[in-house]
C-alpha cells in the first residue's frame, strides 16, 4: 500500500485577507511613526543649510543650490507632516489614526 499523502494546511481566503490587513496596518503605523519623528527632527537641518557652508569653511554653494536644498527640505518636511500627523506617541500601541474616545 502506498504511503498516505499528508494534507496541506492551506489558509482560507479570509485568513489571507486578515493577514494582509494586519500587515498593511503595521506598515501604515511604521510609515506614520517614521514620518512623525522625521518631521520633528528635520527643522534642525534648516540652519546648517542656510549658514553651514560659511561655518564649515567649505566652498560656498551658489544661491540656486542653497535655495534648491532649502526648498527640498521644506517639501520633505511638509510631506512628513502630512504622513505623520496621525501618530500618537503616547498611545498604548503607538498606533496611527484617530484617537479612540
Amino acid at each position: 500500500m502506498p504511503p498516505a499523502i499528508p494534507l496541506l494546511n492551506v489558509p482560507s481566503s479570509s485568513q489571507i485577507g486578515d493577514s494582509l490587513r494586519r500587515a498593511a496596518a503595521r506598515l501604515r503605523t511604521g510609515v506614520c511613526t517614521l514620518a512623525f519623528w522625521i518631521a520633528v527632527v528635520l527643522p534642525a537641518a534648516y540652519l546648517p543649510v542656510l549658514v553651514g557652508p560659511s561655518l564649515l569653511s567649505i566652498p560656498t554653494p551658489t544661491a540656486t543650490d542653497q535655495s534648491l536644498a532649502l526648498l527640498g527640505l521644506l517639501v520633505l518636511h511638509g510631506l512628513c507632516i502630512v504622513l505623520g500627523h496621525e501618530h500618537r506617541p503616547r498611545s498604548r500601541r503607538g498606533r496611527c489614526g484617530p484617537v479612540a474616545r
